[in-house]
């Protein structure tokens, strides 16, 4: 039973870190600010692989895809702004 409550608290960590970067992107924080947020959830993510909560194999969950996500890879937003 702890085994499920150690999951569910790495579940509600990593919707709080995933708030916190949509919130970083609609109070229009810095590019460089948001990528080393995500950077470093990602890190997180990577130290929680093997704990049965998260997809990290065969790139699922990789920085490049996060940072796509999140609207902040190389190329920009692909979505344009709420008019």
């Amino acid at each position: 039973m702890l085994k499920h409550f150690e999951r569910l608290t790495l579940i509600v960590e990593y919707v709080q870190r995933d708030l916190a970067a949509q919130k970083m992107r609609a109070a229009k924080t810095p590019r460089g600010e948001i990528r080393a947020r995500i950077a470093a959830d990602h890190k997180w993510l990577s130290d929680h692989a093997n704990d049965g909560v998260f997809l990290i194999k065969g790139h699922r969950l990789n920085l490049e895809r996060a940072y796509k996500r999140y609207g902040v890879d190389e190329k920009g937003p692909t979505t344009k702004p709420a008019a």
